[in-house]
């Protein structure tokens, strides 16, 4: 169970960014782009020690960097442009990923952004998997719900 919380709760707070940024006029709610915000979200966890790379990299090592982050983002910009598709996925893709990092950072075990470069931990209070994340979870439930609410111009009858 704990697996699937974390892969949800940074889905959802990917999803929350994305919202925000149709909010402002970057993004549709109906845009491809946001694929590319849901793998963004979520891939970070490649290195998790039940996923593709854990066996190779540390978790939270390399590639839960600022420089992962944004190499991974390049690289898949590069392939979208060879491909002739959208590069709103790439840029989607990123905020997806740096949300992924931000959720990270307020756990305990926290997120060192500027690896390789520098050492030093971004960390909070949340432990992966506790009550506090599934709080922070429904929170987000919550939040998504009133944003698409606002977005669609959604009349909530009054009793």
């Amino acid at each position: 169970m704990n697996i699937v919380l974390r892969w949800v709760t940074h889905f959802l707070v990917g999803f929350v960014f994305y919202l925000l940024l149709v909010r402002v006029g970057l993004f549709r709610l109906e845009d491809v782009a946001l694929a590319g915000l849901i793998i963004g979200s979520v891939f970070p966890d490649v290195d998790h020690p039940q996923a593709f790379l854990g066996k190779i990299v540390k978790h939270r090592g390399i590639i839960h960097s600022l420089l992962a982050c944004c190499i991974s983002s390049f690289v898949l910009a590069i392939l979208l442009l060879i491909y002739n598709v959208s590069l709103l996925i790439a840029l989607a893709f990123f905020i997806g990923y740096l949300s992924h990092l931000a959720a990270d950072s307020l756990t305990v075990m926290g997120v060192e952004w500027l690896q390789p470069f520098k050492k030093g931990k971004i960390s909070f209070i949340i432990r992966t998997g506790s009550l506090g994340e599934s709080a922070v979870a429904t929170l987000l439930i919550l939040l998504i719900i009133t944003l698409i609410i606002q977005h669609y111009n959604i009349q909530i009858p009054r009793f």
